[in-house]
């Protein structure tokens, strides 16, 4: 098995991280499409596509990807 360089292996990390928050915000309980939850992150999208992303589901998602984060780096 070869070994990853460095900057290729930062770059995977990467792209699997953005990977999984966009999906943490794509998916929810609410039958809201992919397309309508990326619009809703631009600015377009309905009040309620809009409201449900913005305050609902990115700060989730944001809370877990940080908690993540900061439990890796307190070694648990």
């Amino acid at each position: 098995m070869t070994r990853l360089r460095p900057v290729n292996l930062f770059l995977l990390l990467t792209v699997t991280s953005i990977a999984a928050l966009l999906i943490a915000i794509v998916s929810g309980s609410a039958g809201l499409s992919v397309a309508d939850s990326l619009s809703a992150l631009t600015g377009g999208g309905t009040d309620q596509s809009r409201s449900l992303v913005l305050s609902l589901r990115l700060p989730r998602a944001l809370t877990a990807f940080s908690v993540g984060g900061l439990l890796a780096v307190a070694g648990v």
